[in-house]
């Protein structure tokens, strides 16, 4: 924003900027899910690569799915910066 602005285009650019705002949060829907029953009681967590990491979560736990990726014909959800569960072991809440 440059520094030299007129008070009424500076308004006007604030109020277009919230009401993009406004807009991008109305279209966001958050996915819930939560990890299924399992024999285990645990699940593995995978890396972005779809590798398997020495990580578990326990089953019941719900988590806000950041993102959706296939890798090598298999389907993750992205649970943190990190972290990503196999779409099989989770049901959408």
């Amino acid at each position: 924003m440059p520094y030299k602005l007129h008070h009424s285009l500076l308004q006007s650019w604030v109020l277009q900027k919230l009401l993009q705002l406004i807009l991008q949060s109305r279209r966001v829907t958050r996915s819930f899910f939560v990890v299924k029953d399992t024999k285990n009681q645990k699940v593995t967590v995978y890396n972005k690569n779809a590798k398997k990491t020495s990580k578990k979560v326990a089953m019941g736990s719900t988590y806000t799915a950041k993102a959706v990726k296939k890798v090598h014909s298999t389907k993750i959800v992205r649970i943190n910066k990190s972290q990503w569960l196999n779409t099989k072991d989770v049901v959408k809440d």
